[in-house]
């Protein structure tokens, strides 16, 4: 790990910027995520099964939040519209955009998926982020420039029916 706060030529690996140079903080956190998924946490200890699980939750953090963040701070950033069933998420959404492009209907649930509407411009800043696993993206000329609007479902509609969250 570099301790250099000068950016280096970047060297085709992970972590390198649209401008040719590594981001030195993108690398330290790449090692520190590598040392903590190292971590063995062997010690049989009370709590070590939920010690070990809340390493997988950060590591997971870590690994589809920040260092995508990090690496290309240029993309948009993602505002969730949330609420409960029947709130007006999709008609909100749609009127910022002035035309549908996310379902609203009387039928509850409307949206069963998540929908991205990004600006077209934007939209290669998300290439393989893990939101794209998630959510329908639309492209469309209304989203301000460097915004991502995300229409999401209830967050009840989000949890599988073994409990857990489709992104763990």
């Amino acid at each position: 790990m570099s301790t250099d706060p000068a950016p280096r030529p970047a060297d085709d690996g992970p972590g390198e910027s649209g401008t040719g140079e590594r981001l030195p903080m993108v690398e330290v956190i790449e090692d520190l995520l590598a040392n903590l998924e190292a971590a063995p946490l062997l010690l049989d200890a009370d709590d070590v099964a939920q010690a070990r699980e809340l390493r997988a939750r950060l590591v997971a953090q870590v690994r589809n939040h920040l260092i995508p963040r990090l690496r290309e701070v240029a993309a948009p950033v993602l505002v969730v519209i949330g609420g409960s069933t029947g709130a007006g998420k999709s008609t909100l959404l749609n009127s910022v955009l002035g035309e549908e492009v996310s379902p609203a209907g009387v039928l509850r649930p409307t949206t069963r998926q998540p929908v991205l509407a990004t600006h077209p411009a934007d939209a290669h800043y998300l290439e393989g982020h893990p939101v794209l696993d998630l959510a329908d993206v639309v492209t469309h000329e209304q989203v301000p420039r460097g915004l991502g609007l995300l229409d999401a479902p209830d967050w009840t509609r989000c949890v599988r029916p073994t409990g857990t969250w489709p992104w763990n």
